[in-house]
C-alpha cells in the first residue's frame, strides 16, 4: 500500500504543472490532512481519477480537502469507476468544484462510496446532472454526516444536490439546502432509472 501524511506540494507559477501518478491496481492509496487545489483534467475527476470500469483498487481519504477543481466531463474533485473500487472519504471539505456532470464527485460502473463527515458548498454540474454527487450503475453508496450546500445542476439537468442513477444509496443525517436544478428536476435529489435512495 501507498500512504502520505502531511505531504505538500507548492508550486508558485501557474506555468508549472507536475502530474502524479500512483500505481493503485489491486493495492490501495491512503492520503491524509491534504489539499487539491485548482487541479484540472480534460476528462473526468479534476483532481483524481480511475480509468473507466477500473478493478481492484481502494482509495481512503481523510481529512481531505478539494477546492476549485474542474474535470471536462465527470467528477470536479473526483471520479470512480469499476467493480471492486472504493472511495472512502472521512472528515473532508468540497469547495467550488466544477464538471459537467457530478460537480464534486462521480462514482459509476460497479464502484461504491463510502463517506463520513463532510461538508459541500457551491460544487457545480456545468452541463448535467449531480451538483455535488452523481453516481450511474455504482455498488450500494453510504453517506453519514454531510452538510451539502449551494450545488446546482445544469440548465438542462437535475440533482442539484445528488443524482442517482440505477444505484442504492443510504443517507443518514444529510442536509441538502440551497441547491438548484434545472429541466430535469429535483432541487436536492433526482432519482431515476431504478435509483433506490433509504433516508435516515
Amino acid at each position: 500500500d501507498i500512504v502520505l501524511v502531511n505531504s505538500t506540494k507548492l508550486q508558485n507559477s501557474v506555468d508549472v504543472y507536475q502530474r502524479i501518478t500512483l500505481p493503485c491496481v489491486e493495492t490501495g492509496i491512503s492520503l491524509k490532512h491534504a489539499q487539491f487545489i485548482s487541479n484540472k483534467a480534460g476528462y473526468n475527476g479534476g483532481a483524481i481519477a480511475t480509468p473507466d470500469n477500473f478493478k481492484n483498487a481502494f482509495f481512503h481519504l481523510e481529512n481531505i480537502t478539494f477546492i476549485d477543481n474542474v474535470a471536462g466531463a465527470k467528477g470536479g474533485a473526483a471520479y470512480i469507476s469499476g467493480s471492486q473500487t472504493a472511495l472512502d472519504v472521512i472528515d473532508a471539505q468540497f469547495y467550488g468544484n466544477k464538471a459537467k456532470s457530478g460537480g464534486a464527485l462521480s462514482v459509476e460502473s460497479s464502484a461504491t462510496l463510502h463517506m463520513s463527515r463532510a461538508t459541500a458548498n457551491n460544487n457545480i454540474a456545468e452541463q448535467g446532472d449531480g451538483g455535488f454527487l452523481f453516481t450511474r450503475f455504482a455498488s450500494p453508496i453510504l453517506m453519514r454526516d454531510v452538510n451539502i450546500q449551494g450545488s446546482k445542476a445544469g440548465d438542462d439537468g437535475g440533482g442539484g444536490g445528488i443524482a442517482v442513477y440505477s444505484t442504492q444509496v443510504a443517507l443518514i443525517r444529510i442536509t441538502i439546502t440551497h441547491s438548484r436544478a434545472g429541466k430535469r428536476g429535483g432541487g436536492a435529489l433526482l432519482l431515476d432509472g431504478e435509483a433506490e435512495v433509504h433516508l435516515f
